[in-house]
């Protein structure tokens, strides 16, 4: 890709490792139950920190100096957006962090670090700053005079993006009740409901826009990589979890991962793995996975 050739060869030039950066990993969906197992990160998240650090050994094989690979997350630019809460968003990022403690490639920025302050890991401070942090971020880097009906129309990436998350919003948002009910608490129509998704959707990406804007300021030097479908002109598309080629791409906070008998793993919502055929797994005190029950 053109876009990407000039970065790796002043990286290869001045014989450092390749530097990546991710936005990614935000929390875990608001649809407990129905797609993710629980609030915290279990075995897809491994398995995705694994395939970023895998990635990065690849490198290496090839490249003396290897690469690193930053992980950004974006959990409280959109977490107020989806009704998910700070405290909750930080748990998330806790427990994730924990685990890319076995992956030497791999780092993790906060909001807090893309803006400059210095991050905490005190909870009381980290709950008292994250609105405040919020209000900060969009304020500094959504792009002035955002259109966001023309971004739509004329980026063939953000198009892709804002189609996506249409879709993944009608089942994330599917059992919260403020989007179906109008002012006075009447049930709306289906088409009403269907465009309070899209205005969701739409303001998500403009937050987007506003994250764009600050890794560009705080890592405009790195190749970006991006779990949403692209065209691969701005930003690498990866995939975090295996997939069939003929399967829907799954991010691991919005799936459940499946353990079938013979080791091999599926993704998927994690009502499609019914309790008649699976087991939930624990492990350090929380839903990790769905073993598939022998016969």
């Amino acid at each position: 890709r053109d876009t990407f050739r000039p970065l790796v060869l002043k990286f290869i030039r001045t014989e450092v490792p390749i530097r990546m950066v991710l936005p990614a990993f935000p929390f875990k969906s608001r649809n407990r139950g129905g797609k993710v197992l629980g609030k915290l990160p279990d075995l897809g998240e491994d398995i995705a920190l694994a395939r970023l650090q895998a990635l990065c050994d690849d490198i290496k094989h090839i490249y003396s100096h290897g690469a690193e690979l930053t992980i950004s997350s974006d959990g409280i630019v959109y977490n107020d957006v989806l009704m998910i809460s700070d405290e909750d968003t930080r748990a998330y990022g806790q427990v994730l962090r924990e685990i890319g403690k076995k992956y030497p490639s791999l780092k993790f920025k906060k909001l807090a670090d893309l803006l400059g302050h210095n991050p905490t890991s005190d909870q009381a401070v980290y709950l008292a700053s994250a609105q405040v942090q919020r209000e900060e971020f969009v304020t500094r880097f959504t792009p002035e005079g955002y259109d966001i009906k023309k971004s739509i129309k004329n980026d063939e990436d953000v198009r892709l993006t804002y189609l996506g998350y249409v879709k993944w919003l009608e089942k994330e948002m599917e059992n919260v009740s403020e989007l179906k009910l109008d002012e006075n608490g009447n049930l709306i129509s289906n088409q009403a409901i269907r465009r309070n998704i899209k205005a969701l959707a739409r303001k998500m990406i403009t937050r987007g826009a506003a994250f764009t804007n600050i890794i560009k300021a705080t890592h405009g030097d790195f190749i970006r990589l991006s779990i949403h479908q692209s065209i691969g002109i701005n930003k690498f598309p990866i995939q975090l979890i295996p997939q069939a080629p003929d399967e829907v791409c799954r991010t691991p906070w919005h799936s459940a991962i499946a353990v079938s008998w013979d080791g091999s793993i599926k993704s998927g919502y994690a009502e499609d793995f019914p309790s008649e055929s699976h087991e939930l797994v624990y492990k350090d005190g929380r839903p990790y996975c769905l073993q598939e029950k022998s016969e």
